[in-house]
């Protein structure tokens, strides 16, 4: 299973993951790296035009179908994985979804009201971090990951 959590305002996440991943010993955590873009500048024998040698790569797709990967793996061994970031595009969501169908879980943290309108239905849940304290958040995934 993957448990995503998206949303920014990474101390109450990290504490919330904490909490989690010390309640639970078979979940793994990784986090996406929220630079949405770097740039890569191709050798000079693959460049059609010296000046378009440099192509942008997207790392959240790089790092979302590496998570997926491993994911997979580790359902293999009973193990899960537990990550974060601060947003992805839609597509990412619904490569997750195809991939992994029930075994993925997207939580966005910061509640259903900082979501952008019409965006919600992307989510399976919503954690308010200003009206749920950190204990409370971590119960809230621990009975979601048990809901079959």
């Amino acid at each position: 299973m993957l448990l995503l959590l998206i949303g920014s305002g990474t101390v109450g996440r990290d504490a919330i993951i904490e909490r989690f991943l010390n309640s639970h010993p078979d979940w793994r955590f990784v986090s996406v790296d929220d630079q949405e873009e770097v740039f890569l500048e191709l050798p000079e024998e693959e460049q059609d035009d010296p000046e378009k040698g440099i192509v942008a790569v997207d790392t959240r797709e790089f790092f979302v179908t590496t998570i997926l990967q491993c994911t997979q793996k580790l359902q293999e061994q009973n193990l899960h994985i537990i990550a974060a970031c601060d947003d992805l595009p839609e597509h990412l969501f619904t490569l997750m979804r195809s991939t992994l169908g029930n075994n993925l879980l997207i939580i966005h943290i910061g509640g259903v009201h900082s979501v952008e309108k019409g965006k919600e239905e992307l989510y399976d849940h919503f954690i308010d971090t200003k009206t749920t304290s950190v204990k409370d958040a971590q119960i809230q995934l621990s009975k979601l990951i048990q809901t079959p």
